[in-house]
């Protein structure tokens, strides 16, 4: 069976800029709406990086969900279901506090689990690939990076 983990990965981050997208649009606060600019620019990129490798490596895009699970982990499904309750409760009026809150305790569940897929990827790849090691790094950094930026978020929108 052949691998769909970057497919997988693609399809994740992909939802998540959805939700971005519409945090940006809903906030009205300055400073968040850069927090979440950048944040939004972050996952938009890294799903078209990672649709670009799994492209190059011949995987299917989209991937079915039950391969995606069986890849990544229930961590891959609870992703996508959590992204797209986010992202509809948002388009019926869901609060921009809500929403990122609800990002922010998902991102602590679950995105240790993302995280882990990722170091252990870069580890598989450790003397195979250096360009796609340093990506996956990257982005590994990036996702760490994201929870600050959302706990920046509430503080500000709190105020």
């Amino acid at each position: 069976m052949d691998s769909l983990f970057y497919s997988c990965m693609a399809m994740i981050e992909h939802e998540t800029s959805l939700v971005c997208g519409l945090l940006v649009e809903k906030c009205h606060d300055t400073g968040a709406r850069l927090l979440l600019i950048s944040l939004y620019e972050d996952t938009k990129k890294h799903a078209n990086i990672m649709k670009a490798i799994s492209q190059s490596l011949g995987q299917a895009y989209p991937p079915p969900a039950a391969r995606c699970e069986a890849e990544i982990g229930q961590a891959c499904e609870e992703s996508l279901s959590h992204m797209r309750s986010i992202r509809e409760r948002l388009q019926n009026g869901m609060s921009l506090s809500e929403a990122v809150k609800s990002m922010l305790d998902h991102e602590k569940v679950v995105g240790e689990e993302y995280l882990t897929q990722m170091h252990l990827k870069v580890r598989l790849l450790e003397e195979r690939d250096t360009a796609l090691r340093r990506i996956l790094r990257d982005i590994a950094a990036d996702e760490e990076r994201h929870v600050e930026l959302l706990k920046l978020v509430m503080d500000s929108i709190s105020r």
